[in-house]
């Protein structure tokens, strides 16, 4: 199974790495997108903290879901009945 995986991811793979060995006709592209993002810095600024911002919510429903567990546990300790 590892090895029909691998050869299977190895295609995308092989194709991503020529478009952009080859891939003069990107330039122009990134070149605008690049100019779109340094003339207002704060794209470049969003862009570049997403994916810290995208980490922390993830984090922060996590530290909500174990603090709601922890108090049901807590209530279910005090009650004398077991916890869901």
């Amino acid at each position: 199974m590892l090895l029909t995986a691998t050869g299977i991811a190895l295609v995308p793979c092989t194709l991503v790495f020529l478009a952009v060995l080859e891939g003069d006709w990107m330039t122009g592209f990134f070149e605008s997108i690049s100019h779109f993002m340094f003339r207002q810095p704060v794209w470049a600024i969003c862009a570049a903290t997403s994916p810290l911002a995208g980490a922390l919510l993830v984090g922060y429903g996590y530290m909500q879901r174990a603090i709601q567990r922890r108090a049901a546990d807590r209530e279910a300790a005090i009650s004398g009945s077991p916890s869901p």
